[in-house]
């Protein structure tokens, strides 16, 4: 999930004690463009990893990588800020047919938002394989988001900052409770 323009604020000021050089990682780093303007703030070394290859080339701080294997020594990394995906609608596969695509064409052509967004709508194709984008809230969304947390623990320092943006999302009008299970998971 995008870091907000509005949010930016409160996550630059929940790393401001970070020594300036330090790197900045984002294990799910989308496109990259929000941890290059935090890091820029901060005096900090920006590295995204993101499984999609067309998300990571376009910042030249990522790197294309699976965030449940950091390319990262063990208790290495000081500073770490991630907007996991939420496990909501966005995980639709679902590409649309030939009208709808060119809808959405045209909707992005004139600046006007497309009706309907996930992240296979935004590559035009599935999701990778172990893409913790493509995963609905569920027990498979909890094992991968497992693993990932798991090697963010692994690779961070002992005293590390971490920042995570999360928000909860409605299903057949019940409040999935993903932050909490976030959260819990992260504290034990």
């Amino acid at each position: 999930a995008a870091y907000s323009t509005a949010l930016l604020p409160h996550l630059v000021g929940a790393l401001a004690d970070t020594r300036p050089g330090t790197v900045l990682l984002d294990p799910m780093g989308g496109d990259g463009v929000r941890l290059g303007e935090i890091a820029a703030d901060l005096n900090l070394t920006p590295i995204g990893v993101e499984i999609e290859p067309e998300f990571a080339r376009t910042s030249p701080h990522m790197i294309v990588g699976d965030a449940r294997h950091l390319p990262f020594p063990t208790g290495s990394i000081s500073a770490i800020v991630t907007s996991p995906p939420y496990g909501n609608r966005f995980a639709d596969p679902y590409l649309g047919t030939p009208a709808e695509r060119a809808e959405r064409a045209e909707r992005a052509a004139t600046g006007r938002r497309p009706r309907r967004r996930s992240y296979a709508i935004a590559l035009g194709r599935r999701l990778s394989e172990g893409s913790a984008a493509a995963e609905r809230w569920g027990d498979g969304y909890r094992s991968l988001m497992g693993a990932v947390w798991a090697e963010v623990t692994r690779v961070a320092a002992p005293d590390a900052v971490l920042v995570v943006n999360h928000a909860d999302h409605s299903r057949g009008g019940h409040r999935q409770r993903v932050t909490r299970w976030h959260r819990d998971t992260l504290e034990s």
